[in-house]
């Protein structure tokens, strides 16, 4: 069945600059990122993140946490942590979108080279004041980079195919089925099929201590290294007001002939062929142990 969405106007939103004003540009994305990294670089890891987070904006240290919570009781930070977006994709109402690249971080900002490099995600969403702020932050470790960032790639969603309308409530519970779907076929096919189903052509896949890796062969084959049966449980579902970009998280178990491993998961979803989602984005960072407590 072909789903259309009623897209709520954000044009009408008054007092906003050109950089603000709702559009589907994805530089919009890339320039917001740059500006949240410049201000970490200026004033710190606390404030900068403070200036750029959404009031209910999530961080995973690793498990899901509030980020303005968290840096709001945090100390000021030593170090200098740098990033740039390589990637920026926006829904087609101009409302949500998400950025990727490489992170390194290094002790002193003067350091030759870093102590610490990885990959991270960021998901942008439109505030009803007009600015844009960040909702979910999650990124990955991994060796040196292999080489310098690539120039920025973007994207712009094509609207849903116009159809039967649906509620926000009735995208969101099919979402929801999606998840709990892939789950099931993971758990009784194994989740290389769960995934191939479900997956992007441009699909990017993230995992602690390795390199991302995208394109639906490549991480086909990766997972097909996984040992054990991977299943999960979805927390949170947000979706664009244009009803084709979406993001989930929640935790995952990966289950090893009786050793039980957790992770904290995120996912970027796409309206694909048919209106069907498609997984654009997937990420998993490891849980301690049950036993072990997690230090904020």
């Amino acid at each position: 069945m072909k789903h259309g969405f009623v897209i709520a106007s954000l044009l009408l939103l008054m007092g906003c600059n050109a950089e603000q004003q709702t559009t589907s540009d994805p530089n919009v994305l890339a320039r917001n990122e740059r500006a949240f990294a410049a201000d970490v670089a200026d004033v710190g890891m606390r404030d900068g993140f403070l200036a750029h987070i959404a009031d209910d904006g999530v961080l995973f240290v690793p498990q899901v946490v509030n980020g303005k919570a968290h840096y709001e009781a945090s100390r000021r930070q030593h170090g200098h942590l740098s990033w740039v977006p390589i990637y920026a994709e926006i829904s087609s109402g101009g409302d949500m979108g998400w950025t990727t690249g490489p992170w390194e971080w290094r002790q002193d900002s003067m350091d030759e080279l870093p102590q610490a490099n990885g990959h991270y995600i960021t998901i942008w969403k439109l505030q009803s004041d007009s600015t844009w702020k960040f909702v979910f932050h999650m990124g990955v470790a991994h060796g040196p980079h292999k080489s310098v960032p690539q120039r920025l790639v973007t994207k712009t969603l094509s609207p849903p195919v116009v159809g039967e309308d649906l509620t926000s409530d009735q995208v969101h519970a099919e979402l929801i089925q999606v998840e709990q779907d892939l789950a099931s076929a993971s758990a009784a096919q194994g989740i290389v099929t769960a995934y191939v189903a479900r997956m992007a052509n441009d699909i990017r896949c993230y995992r602690q201590g390795e390199y991302p890796i995208q394109g639906v062969s490549d991480v086909s084959t990766a997972l097909s290294q996984v040992e054990g049966v991977f299943t999960w449980e979805v927390n949170h579902v947000d979706i664009s007001q244009s009803g084709d970009l979406a993001y989930t998280y929640g935790v995952s178990k990966l289950d090893n002939a009786g050793t039980l491993r957790q992770f904290s998961y995120g996912r970027i979803w796409r309206r694909g062929i048919d209106d069907a989602w498609q997984l654009a984005v997937d990420i998993h960072i490891p849980l301690p142990p049950p036993s072990i407590p997690i230090e904020l």
